[in-house]
């Protein structure tokens, strides 16, 4: 491992599009953090860490794990699930939205402190393809909203905040969600961009 290797988290990696983005960016010659429970290659250039991604210790856990490892963040890939709950109440709807949208602030919050001290890095969120459930829609806009919010706010540190919002996880979205991600994250000039991946064109 040459210490130019750059450093990707990609949490929710044992699901979606995780697998396939932890082999993509492997064969980027980026060294991955799967957050997840017991999955993808292991090898050096691999870490795993099975943890919640609901809170502030959680969140500081991890980030104190990866610098210990290899002493960088280049990239944080933030996948959220959908929000199956069209049968549900909407008490339990509601709070499953709050749990999406709160889970991924804090780690995003303390990889981004750790970007601003290098001026540089790359927060991707990537959505799971959204149900027929108005929660889940509201998920993504909210995801979209913070996304352009966030990278208005850390672009004077030369940090890029981009979304990717597929319609739905066959396989070959998932190869557009990889493709798009990786040109996303080797575009220096791309901030603030939320894409939308249609599958209405030749599968």
């Amino acid at each position: 491992m040459g210490a130019e290797q750059k450093v990707a988290i990609v949490t929710g990696a044992a699901s979606g599009a995780g697998p396939a983005l932890l082999c993509a960016y492997l064969g980027r010659n980026y060294r991955v953090v799967a957050i997840g429970d017991g999955i993808g290659p292991r090898c050096d250039s691999v870490l795993h860490i099975a943890s919640q991604l609901d809170d502030e210790d959680a969140a500081a856990h991890i980030v104190r794990q990866v610098l210990q490892r290899f002493g960088r963040i280049d990239t944080l890939v933030n996948q959220m699930p959908a929000i199956r709950c069209t049968a549900e109440g909407a008490d339990l709807c509601r709070q499953r939205l709050l749990e999406s949208l709160g889970a991924f602030l804090p780690l995003t919050q303390r990889v981004v402190l750790v970007m601003q001290q290098k001026s540089h890095g790359h927060v991707l969120n990537i959505c799971a393809p959204s149900s027929a459930s108005a929660y889940d829609h509201a998920r993504q806009g909210c995801v979209e909203a913070a996304t352009v919010a966030l990278a208005a706010e850390v672009a004077p540190h030369r940090i890029r905040v981009n979304a990717i919002t597929p319609a739905c996880d066959k396989p070959a979205a998932v190869a557009d969600i990889v493709h798009a991600a990786l040109y996303l994250d080797a575009a220096p000039f791309t901030t603030g961009l939320c894409l939308r991946l249609d599958v209405t064109g030749p599968q």
